[in-house]
């Protein structure tokens, strides 16, 4: 059974093959060409459709020739043939163009035909596309299935551009973009070769001139080096562009800060000690763009030593606040630091507040009435010299003796002034107030002792004083100014009138005075005794020495004793 069944199967197929045998070529209809006049997407073109029949066409019979969705076959009015004589007439339906023959022209027998037809409006969508053609009566009885014929639907000319979807990018960081070169109706316009010209909002893109495109699209890595919140990049070339969508162009790592008078990069003007003023810093990366995902402490000093305060905590890579330095300086920088990054400020002066008290150098022990030099300076409520002071000062010390009382002009804020104190005292001290004002200063305390010895002073004698009787004189060494000299230990003559003192040298001075007991044995009015030392000298009162008790007589030829001849 099975090699009957074989058998059967065998003499099958020889049948087919003999049948197939008998049927003329010509009875399988082909679409031989389809050829529009532009192949270009959605271009208004002429169409000719070259196809072999196998059958009659009558002179009424139709063509009917079958687009694709996407071909616009409205406006389709006028056909042709060179191979089928007659007139035509077109109808269309939204795929379909039927060409029906006027019946003027013959019976075109089987074979090579032709017909052409004009304002058909190519599919928007390149790509490869076929009609169907079919033969039919005037009653629309199928002759033929002719067949169907391929055609390729090619991108129109250049149009845009299109750049793939972009998300956010680090500045300086390089990334990949697509570009693709695209005709009215989005097809790639495979010819394009060209190179693009590339921008972003920034200005800061690179490179500015892409590769040359290969089949309308190429990969183009660029780099943006600026920050920026929406940017978009632009594309151009033979007057027609494209851009991207809009993206983030974040800044890098921190790189280092600018230290300015606010966040805007204001350079920091001149200052006053203690006066509080706008200090702003910013984060940066290497191309200059804020940082803003730095949240750091920063560490701040500057040239004085004396900014506060000392630490800035950043906050969205910014920092804006009030700072204050207090010591007075030319060139001084701002320098904020965080780990191993550190950047400094302009250069900027820092001058003195206002006149706040005045400060008077040290003053030695000094000697009564002669001149010494003080020096004066005009202080801010900081130490810092008022420069700007040129004012005078009223002078007095404790001894109340102080010479002059009204300084010179101040020079730049410092005094140099030459004063003279006449009476001696211990811890005097100098004190110094602005003319006219309350700012006022003091010196330390220091001694003002006697100058050299200028003079002697004897106390008061009483008279009389009697002839041969000891009676005490105080005798005290003086300066100029009448200041007892206390460091004078030396002796000193002394005489009078009748040259009958006795001592005629005192003993050693202590602190400047000695006190003892003298005698003078001669009577007379008007005595004075002198005391002399190291040519300085000084006298006493006038007073009256006068004679003791009765001792003995004088005999003589008078009372002024002359001897009797």
């Amino acid at each position: 059974m099975e090699r009957i069944a074989k058998l059967i199967r065998r003499l099958g197929i020889l049948c087919f093959c003999l049948l197939i045998s008998f049927i003329p070529q010509s009875a399988f209809g082909t679409v031989d060409s389809v050829s529009p006049s532009d192949s270009s997407a959605g271009a208004t073109v002429i169409y000719t459709i070259n196809f072999t029949t196998t059958d009659t066409l009558p002179p009424d019979g139709k063509i009917v020739v079958t687009f694709n969705s996407g071909f616009d076959l409205s406006g389709v009015m006028i056909a042709s043939s060179n191979s089928i004589d007659g007139g035509f007439s077109v109808n269309t339906t939204s795929t379909t163009v039927t060409i029906t023959r006027d019946a003027t022209g013959d019976t075109t027998p089987p074979g090579s035909l032709d017909i052409s037809f004009a304002n058909v409006v190519n599919d928007t969508t390149a790509g490869s596309d076929s009609v169907t053609v079919k033969t039919r009566k005037s009653d629309n009885t199928l002759i033929e299935n002719v067949g169907s014929g391929s055609f390729s639907i090619v991108a129109a000319n250049l149009d845009h551009f299109n750049i793939n979807t972009i998300g956010d990018q680090t500045a300086g960081s390089s990334f990949t973009i697509d570009i693709t070169a695209k005709d009215a109706y989005d097809n790639t316009v495979t010819s394009f070769t060209g190179m693009v010209s590339i921008q972003d909002l920034t200005g800061t893109i690179t490179p500015t001139t892409s590769g040359s495109f290969t089949g309308g699209t190429i990969s183009q890595s660029v780099t943006i080096t600026k920050s920026k919140t929406n940017n978009t990049i632009t594309v151009s070339a033979n007057g027609k562009s494209g851009t991207s969508n809009s993206f983030n162009v974040v800044a890098g790592a921190l790189d280092h800060f600018i230290v300015a008078a606010d966040t805007n990069e204001t350079l920091i003007s001149s200052q006053t000690a203690g006066q509080a003023f706008s200090l702003g810093i910013v984060a940066k990366d290497e191309y200059e763009n804020t940082v803003r995902s730095f949240t750091g402490t920063l560490d701040l000093s500057d040239d004085t030593g004396t900014l506060n305060p000392s630490t800035a905590n950043m906050s969205g890579g910014v920092w804006q606040g009030n700072v204050t330095i207090t010591k007075a300086q030319s060139d001084v920088r701002i320098t904020a630091t965080y780990g191993t990054v550190s950047d400094q400020s302009n250069y900027f002066n820092v001058n003195a507040g206002s006149l706040d008290h005045f400060v008077i150098g040290s003053i030695s022990t000094q000697s009564a009435g002669e001149p010494f030099t003080i020096t004066v300076t005009a202080q801010d409520a900081w130490n810092n010299t008022v420069t700007s002071f040129t004012g005078t000062v009223s002078i007095s010390d404790s001894t109340g003796t102080i010479t002059p009382s009204t300084s010179d002009n101040f020079t730049s804020g410092f005094l140099t002034q030459q004063v003279t104190i006449t009476q001696i005292r211990d811890d005097d001290r100098v004190t110094v107030t602005r003319t006219g004002g309350t700012e006022t200063g003091q010196s330390n305390l220091f001694d003002v002792i006697s100058s050299s010895v200028d003079h002697f002073d004897i106390s008061a004698i009483s008279s009389p004083q009697t002839a041969g009787e000891a009676f005490s004189i105080t005798i005290t060494a003086k300066d100029a100014n009448d200041n007892t000299v206390t460091s004078f230990t030396g002796t000193a003559n002394l005489s009078d009138v009748t040259g009958t003192i006795s001592p005629t040298i005192t003993g050693s001075f202590s602190s400047g005075v000695w006190e003892g007991n003298v005698t003078i044995t001669k009577s007379i009015s008007g005595d004075i005794i002198t005391v002399t030392s190291s040519g300085k000298s000084g006298t006493s009162n006038s007073f009256n020495v006068v004679a003791g008790a009765l001792d003995h007589f004088i005999v003589a030829a008078d009372t002024n004793e002359t001897l009797i001849s």
